[in-house]
This record gives C-alpha cells, sequence and structure tokens, in this order.
C-alpha cells in the first residue's frame, strides 16, 4: 500500500512538474486570451470577461449553445501548481539554475499577487466639485438593492447586494415588505417587455447598469417590479421606496476639493492635463495634497487616481471624477516585476554564447553612391528660406511654419510640393502656404486637392480620372453640394460610412482647412494693407476678436504676462508682418528677404528657447531623413541580393555600408523627433515603426558575423517594409501631434514602449530568420548556426515582450488603478509572451522539433502584427487613443503569402531531410 502511495505521488508529482504540463498550461492560456479577445469584439469588454477570464469553466458561445472549456481562473491555478511543482520537485538547485529558479519563484509570485489582487480589491469613484467634502464612495461595478422606508423619524434603508447567486432567493429587507425574491437579473441589461435582455458592453468607460425584476409582497398582496437604476418602485399607499443604487463605502478619511484644474493644448481642445488640489483630512490632521494623471495619492491601502471630469449642468462648475481603489496587495506586483527582469537577465547571461570577431568592412562604397541622393533637388523656391523658420501654433504645439505647410500640403495632395502648371513652375510647400496667405490668387488655379474616389468626382460634376488632383477655382463653385453631402456623411456611424462618405467628410475638411488660410489673408488685407503703421490705426486693448484670430502668429506669450506687455508684443509681431505682407504685394524680392530676416530676428529674442526645436523641425522638412532612409535600404537590397547572386565580397561590403547609412539616418531624424518633442519619440504608430525599424536593424547588423551576408538583405528588407508602413499607416504621426493626458509621462513612454517595442522587433526578426534556416535545412554549416540565431532571437524578445508588459501594467496601475484589466491591447501583448513562452517550452521539452520551432517562429510574427495593428483596428478597449482604421486585406493578402512560402519551404526542407 505505501509503495503505492509513493508510486502515486510520484506520478501526480511528475506530472504537475513536467514541461509537458508547462506546454499545454501555455498552449490553453494562449487559446484561452485569443478567444476572449474575439469574444470581446463580438459581445463587448464585459461580457467577454464574465464568460472567459473571471470564471472556472468558460463558456464559448457557438450560436445558441456554449462550448465549456477550462476557465482562466482554472488554468492560472494550474500554472501555479505546475511552477509550484517545478522549483520544487524538477529543478536541480545550482548555480548554473539560479536564473531559472529566481525566474518562476518570480512568476509564482506574480500570478499570486495577481489572485490576491482579483480577490480582494475594490474599485470605487469619488465625484467632487469646488469646495466639496466627502468620505463616500460608490462601486464601479456592485449594485444593491435597497428598501427606503419613510416614517416619523426619519429614512431608514434596508440592502442587499446583488449576485447572480440571489436568483430564486428570499432576501431579508426589513419588516414592511415579506417574501422579496430576485426572479430574473442581468449585471449589465434593460427591461424589454417586461424581461430582462442582457446587454454587451462595448468599452471600458460605459455605463455598467444592472436590470432585476423582484417578486415582492406587501400588505398581503403579492406583485412585481422590474427595476432599473433610473426606473425605481414607489408604493403609494406607504412611504416606501425599492430601488436600484450603486454599492457605497465610507472611507477612513475625507478628502474636499479646492481647485481643479484642466490644461489644454493650444488651439485644440486635447487635453494636456488634469489636476485636482485637495485637502485630506485623517485622524484630526488635514494637509492638502495634490493629485495628477500618473501621479495618484496613497493613503493606506487606498490609491485616489485623477480619472476624469464633468461639467455639472446645474452650477455649471468643472466636477472632478476620481478613481479610487483599494489593494491591499498592490505592491506585489512591483515586487514581482523587479525579481522578474533581474531574473530573466541573469538566467540569459548564464546562458553561453560566442560573438565572433570579425573587422567591420568598410562602406565607402555605399556613402560615395549614397552622396549624390542627399542634396534635394533643385526648385524654384518663392519664398524667402529664411521663413522656414517662422513658429506659429499648429495641432497644439509651437512648429515652424515649413513644418506646417508640409503637413498641410501632405493631407491635401499627398506630396510636399506643388503639381506643375502651364503658366506657374513646380514650388515647395513652404512657397505654396505663403503665396496662399498673402496672395491667395496665385495659388487658386494650382491643383492640390487629390480626388481617388470617382463616384465623388461624378457627384460634384467634375472631370478627370479617377484619381486626380483639383485647384481650388475648379471645386470653389462645388461646395454648397459637398456640403449637403458631408451634412448626410456626418450623422452616419463611424462604423457604417461608406468609403464615398469618408471621402466626402475628408475633402469637406481638406477645404475648410484652405478656406481658413484665405481668412486669415482677409484679415491681413484689412489690417495690414493701409500706408500707415499697423499700430497707429489699431487699438489691440479693444479689439480682442483681431487678437484671437491671429493669435497663432504669436505663439510663447505666457498666461502670467500683462496685458499691457502682451499687447506691445502683438503689436510689434503683427507690424513685421505687415512689412511682410506690403513687400509681398509689391514683389519685391530684395524687400521680401529683408522683411523675411526682421520677422526671423524678432521671434528668436521673443522666443529663444524654442530655437533649437524649431531648427531641427526644418531640418528634417529640408532633408526628409526617412525618405533618405529607405532608399539606403533599397541600395542594400540590391547590393545584397547580387553579393548572393556573385558572391562578391565588394557588393557585401556596399550592402553593409548602405545598412550602417540608413541605420545613421533613422538614429539622427530619432534625435531630432526628441529635441522638437522633449519626448521619447515612440508615442504613436509612426514612430514605434521606425524604432523597430532601427531595432531590426542594429540586431542584424551585429548577426551578420554569424550569418553572413544574408543578415543585410534580412536588414534591407525588413527596414524597407516598416519605413513603407510608417508612410502608409502613420502620416498622422509623422506631424508629431501633441500627446493625451494619460500619455503625458515620459518615463513611462521610455520604459514601456521602448521595452515592449524592442520585443516586438527581436520576434520579428527570430521569424524572418527562421525562413533562412528551413532554406538551409539540411545544410548542417548554415543550419546549425541559423537556428542557434533564431533561437537566441526568440530568448532575448521574450525578455524585452514580458518585461515591456509588465511595465505597462504599472503603468496602468499609475494611471488608471488596475494593474490588468483585460483590455485588447494588453491581450495583444499577452499573446506574444504566451507564444514565445510556448516555443521555448516546446522544444526543450521534444513537442517541437528545430524546424517545428522555426515554422512557430515564422507564426509569432502574426502574432506581433495582431499585437501591434489588429488590436488597434477592433475599436475596443480604454487604449482608445491607439485606435485606428485600416483594411484588413493586406494582411490577408501577407498571411496568404507567408504560409505558401511555409509550404515552399517546408517541401524544401523535407526533400533536404530525406536526401
Amino acid at each position: 500500500m505505501k509503495n503505492k502511495l509513493q508510486r502515486l505521488w510520484k506520478f501526480c508529482a511528475s506530472l504537475c512538474a513536467s514541461l509537458y504540463t508547462s506546454v499545454v498550461i501555455l498552449a490553453l492560456f494562449f487559446i484561452l486570451v485569443a478567444l476572449g479577445t474575439w469574444l470581446q469584439v463580438q459581445h463587448g469588454l464585459w461580457a467577454a470577461q464574465e464568460l472567459i477570464f473571471y470564471r472556472w469553466i468558460a463558456l464559448i458561445p457557438v450560436g445558441k449553445l456554449y462550448l465549456p472549456l477550462p476557465g482562466l481562473l482554472t488554468v492560472g491555478l494550474l500554472a501555479i501548481i505546475n511552477i509550484a511543482g517545478s522549483l520544487f520537485y524538477r529543478f536541480k538547485w545550482n548555480l548554473a539554475n539560479s536564473g531559472l529558479i529566481a525566474l518562476h519563484f518570480a512568476l509564482l509570485l506574480l500570478l499570486i499577487s495577481g489572485a490576491l489582487g482579483f480577490k480582494d480589491s475594490r474599485h470605487y469613484v469619488l465625484d467632487l466639485g469646488p469646495g466639496e467634502k466627502q468620505n463616500q464612495v460608490f462601486a464601479t461595478d456592485l449594485w444593491e438593492l435597497g428598501l427606503r422606508v419613510e416614517d416619523d423619524s426619519g429614512a431608514t434603508w434596508y440592502l442587499q447586494t446583488l449576485r447572480s447567486e440571489l436568483l430564486q432567493k428570499s432576501l431579508d429587507l426589513g419588516p414592511n415588505l415579506s417574501q422579496v425574491k430576485i426572479i430574473d437579473y442581468a449585471p449589465h441589461g434593460a427591461l424589454v417587455n417586461e424581461s430582462v435582455i442582457p446587454l454587451h458592453q462595448g468599452g471600458e468607460g460605459q455605463e455598467w447598469e444592472p436590470a432585476v425584476i423582484v417578486a415582492y409582497q406587501y400588505l398581503g398582496e403579492r406583485g412585481t417590479a422590474f427595476l432599473s437604476p433610473s426606473q425605481p418602485l414607489h408604493l403609494v399607499d406607504f412611504p416606501v421606496q425599492l430601488r436600484l443604487r450603486k454599492k457605497s463605502h465610507t472611507l477612513g478619511f475625507s478628502l474636499s476639493l479646492r481647485q481643479f484644474v484642466r490644461k489644454e493644448y493650444p488651439g485644440t481642445t486635447v487635453a494636456q492635463s488634469y489636476e485636482s488640489h485637495l485637502e485630506l483630512q485623517q485622524g484630526g490632521q488635514s494637509r492638502g495634497v495634490v493629485i495628477k494623471m500618473n501621479q495618484p495619492l496613497r493613503v493606506g491601502d487606498y490609491t485616489i487616481y485623477q480619472d476624469s471630469w464633468r461639467l455639472n449642468p446645474t452650477t455649471q462648475m468643472e466636477h472632478a471624477i476620481f478613481a479610487v481603489v483599494y489593494n491591499p496587495w498592490r505592491t506585489l506586483p512591483y515586487y514581482a516585476t523587479l525579481l522578474l527582469g533581474i531574473a530573466l537577465l541573469w538566467h540569459i547571461l548564464l546562458r553561453r554564447f560566442k560573438i565572433p570577431r570579425r573587422s567591420l568592412p568598410t562602406f565607402v562604397v555605399a556613402i560615395l553612391i549614397f552622396i549624390p541622393n542627399i542634396a534635394q533637388a533643385g526648385s524654384m523656391v518663392l519664398a524667402p528660406p529664411e521663413l522656414a523658420y517662422v513658429p506659429l501654433i499648429s495641432e497644439g504645439r509651437v512648429k515652424p511654419v515649413a513644418a506646417h505647410a508640409q503637413n498641410l500640403l501632405l493631407s491635401f495632395s499627398g506630396k510636399s510640393s506643388t503639381k506643375a502648371t502651364q503658366n506657374k513652375p513646380k514650388i515647395d510647400a513652404l512657397s505654396w502656404w505663403f503665396n496662399s496667405l498673402m496672395q491667395p490668387a496665385n495659388t487658386q488655379d494650382i491643383p492640390v486637392f487629390l480626388i481617388e474616389n470617382p463616384e465623388l468626382r461624378d457627384a460634384l460634376g467634375l472631370r478627370g480620372a479617377d484619381r486626380d488632383f483639383y485647384s481650388w477655382e475648379q471645386l470653389n463653385p462645388k461646395i454648397l453640394r459637398l456640403d449637403t453631402l458631408a451634412s448626410r456623411a456626418f450623422y452616419i456611424a463611424a462604423d457604417n460610412q461608406s468609403i464615398f462618405d469618408k471621402e466626402v467628410l475628408r475633402l469637406h475638411q481638406l477645404l475648410h482647412q484652405y478656406l481658413h488660410l484665405i481668412q486669415t489673408h482677409l484679415l491681413f488685407e484689412a489690417n495690414f494693407a493701409q500706408n500707415s503703421d499697423f499700430s497707429q490705426n489699431n487699438d489691440l486693448a479693444q479689439n480682442s476678436d483681431l487678437v484671437d484670430q491671429l493669435s497663432f502668429l504669436v505663439p510663447d506669450l505666457d498666461e502670467k504676462t500683462p496685458k499691457n506687455e502682451e499687447n506691445l508684443v502683438m503689436e510689434q509681431t503683427f507690424g513685421l508682418w505687415q512689412e511682410l505682407y506690403r513687400c509681398w504685394g509689391r514683389e519685391n524680392q530684395n524687400s521680401c528677404e529683408n522683411s523675411s530676416q526682421n520677422l526671423v530676428q524678432h521671434y528668436q529674442k521673443l522666443m529663444p528657447q524654442w530655437q533649437a526645436a524649431l531648427k531641427s523641425e526644418v531640418i528634417l522638412w529640408r532633408y526628409a531623413p526617412f525618405k533618405l532612409a529607405a532608399m539606403s535600404f533599397a541600395l542594400a537590397l540590391i547590393l545584397g541580393l547580387f553579393a548572393v547572386k556573385f558572391k562578391a565580397k565588394f557588393l557585401e561590403r556596399g550592402a553593409l555600408g548602405a545598412n550602417i547609412v540608413a541605420l545613421i539616418l533613422m538614429l539622427f531624424a530619432m534625435v531630432l523627433r526628441f529635441i522638437i518633442t522633449q519626448r521619447p519619440p515612440v508615442t504613436n504608430l509612426y514612430e514605434t515603426l521606425i524604432f523597430v525599424a532601427i531595432c531590426t536593424t542594429a540586431i542584424l547588423l551585429y548577426y551578420s558575423f554569424t550569418l553572413g551576408k544574408v543578415a543585410h538583405i534580412y536588414a534591407a528588407g525588413i527596414g524597407s517594409i516598416l519605413l513603407l508602413l510608417a508612410q502608409k499607416f502613420g502620416a498622422h504621426g509623422e506631424a508629431m501631434p501633441v500627446l493625451e493626458a494619460v500619455l503625458n509621462s515620459n518615463f513611462w513612454l521610455s520604459t514601456h514602449v521602448i521595452t515592449i517595442s524592442l520585443g516586438y522587433g527581436l520576434i520579428i526578426v527570430s521569424g524572418v530568420v527562421a525562413h533562412g534556416y528551413l532554406w538551409f535545412y539540411g545544410r548542417e554549416s548554415q543550419a546549425k548556426p541559423t537556428f542557434k540565431t533564431v533561437y537566441n532571437l526568440q530568448l532575448y524578445g521574450l525578455f524585452f515582450s514580458f518585461m515591456g508588459t509588465l511595465l505597462g501594467a504599472i503603468w496602468a496601475n499609475q494611471s488608471w488603478g488596475r494593474f490588468w484589466g483585460w483590455d485588447p491591447k494588453e491581450n495583444g501583448a499577452l499573446m506574444i509572451v504566451l507564444w514565445s513562452a510556448l516555443l521555448l517550452h516546446a522544444l526543450p521539452a521534444g513537442l517541437a522539433k528545430p524546424r517545428i520551432f522555426a515554422v512557430g517562429a515564422i507564426l509569432g510574427i502574426f502574432v506581433v502584427l495582431f499585437a501591434w495593428f489588429g488590436v488597434n483596428s477592433l475599436g475596443i478597449g480604454l487604449h482608445s487613443y491607439g485606435f485606428t482604421q485600416g483594411r484588413w486585406w493586406p494582411w490577408a493578402l501577407y498571411g496568404a503569402i507567408q504560409l505558401f512560402l511555409i509550404v515552399i519551404l517546408w517541401r524544401r526542407s523535407s526533400k533536404a531531410k530525406l536526401s
């Protein structure tokens, strides 16, 4: 009997600690997260969380039926058992395994802290108006069924927290009602035809309201009540009210709002920051505190976050809204993350790897070939070059007029210069903008408005090709017709808008942007055209409308600047613009150059702190280093392909040199963007694509020591594709837009976004190199080092992806009060980690041979693309600032090509194996 128990114990322990079990758990985890994300699109965030993420048994809706699977709670418990079993049964405790042991301890701590936080944390909302004092908060996801009784002694409440387990059970709500029973209940639902209909929640920011049907007995009579928060039950014969309300909670301290400050970027409605000045009273003492976005207040086990604000319709006062989170285990994930990072790094450092030493080949040939491309093609410049440095406020920030003009012209025509006409030469964006401002008649016949939709062209009665350019003179007579079409398209939901509707709204917006230029010209003509000085005929103190309309020309006036000094600066600035406007009208080139220099020198004295940013942005405008980098990548790709074909050393060196030039150009441009924005240049899709292009290029150049000349082809190919995607999907990001308040944190942008983007790049490179492994399969001298590269890249990719995901979770905890919320963006990042971990566990378990591992690495590119692009296109989740609109067919085409390549390479490797 004892031997049987020992054998049973040994079997159970080995099963719990088995690497096979780890692979199964990771696979289940990945499937559940993928299914949960798909359900969030179909049924909403909350419904998916209830069906999968917060259950022991997950229920997957298939038609009208539900397919049962192990829920995430079950998989999480199995993971804890598996990790604990590995620690105490499978691993040998020695120095060689010390990193692995510490890593699994940290994972165990992270899972346990997540379970404890899920069990014990509570989320509340606090709404404070100016001068209000409050120590009572209301739960975000818990509701109470309350009986309110009014008598001579006042109002008495009998409360029962709503739970699904209370269905068909009698509740005790005091002596006035008896036999209260919940017949039906939906945590998020509606009352339709005297029945409860569950609703699907599409976004985390939406209200969660329940619907309940209760049966009750009152004074011997039975009745049924249909309740929602806005629909209580009043019993007329007796002062009794049955209603639903959010579950309240009393804090051990109180907060009163002294002042709420909401800052917006100039000229926009985008919030730059939220900030609340409060008085905290606790234990008979009071002190002043400040809560900002990304800077919460800690009071014991409570954390108070600046969530949002609202305008009270009665008092017209701004109320600050706070998220209040109670979590006695909030510090555990921080310790687990720190330990994870140290353990992962230690485990990787303990691995033995050798770096072949080989001197870098020269790339003089590539530079000599590339230098002629650096200078831009000459074009006739009508505007003096000095005007490029003139600052103005555009899209909420200070930028040089050169960059503003180019962004505007790009949005109109998709080109950085105007299309030549018979009467006018080709001019750049700066000259086009100044001519449109000073003398609109010079540009109104230039075709700069691109119309790609032939249906819109026909609807406006225009003639031309399917994709053609039109001038203001051609479109001006069609504005009333366009306004009618736009007013119809505006009221159609974005998801239901056709391509025609979207093109109508786009053209309508562009024409109104051009109208703004013309209206500014009319202001110039009305105020600057007189022969006398501007300041002699205008009293700015009395002309507030003119100051408001032209304030974008004076971008650096402090809010605390005295009014008389502000008017003086305005007069000086407008006077210099008047001088430039007059000489432009006289078409005196020399005079315009002098006026331009005077205007630029005035701005240099007025705003010296902006000169470095302005000069950096002008350099970006003039030389377009990212485009030059794309050209260099194209050159490297051609040279690399010829180097493989002809096995010529000088061509290989040329490909290496061209890749290095592209890398230097991208780094140079990213440094300029950092100087301009004063933040890490990884705040949007455009910047992260370029950052990943930099990472992948650098990684492949490093691995060129082991991969040889084919690494240059990989680097050039990936770099070209990522730069192309950046131009295609990140046109808005190229203009360096301002950040929403929740993203306005340089520390978290530097840590989370850079780390996770590096992880994306490593896993993509691993998948790309895996193609080479399948190609070289059967040639041991080439296949073995290639597979080692694939494996190492996957390992390092897991490290950076996992750490980046955890750092993002900490940032979410700092901003929103929750470490993890199963948001689609979070799910995508987790899927990358799970897929990579699944591959790295399946290989030593013997469940995946090197060829299978290589195919898995290739498929990992799909997972990265979904986490990177796909979840942004879903349109749901709290990461609304990252939403994009795009077509799915390019990704479907890429997937089809990639699967075709996998089949071809697999068949080739199979033949090599047989031979």
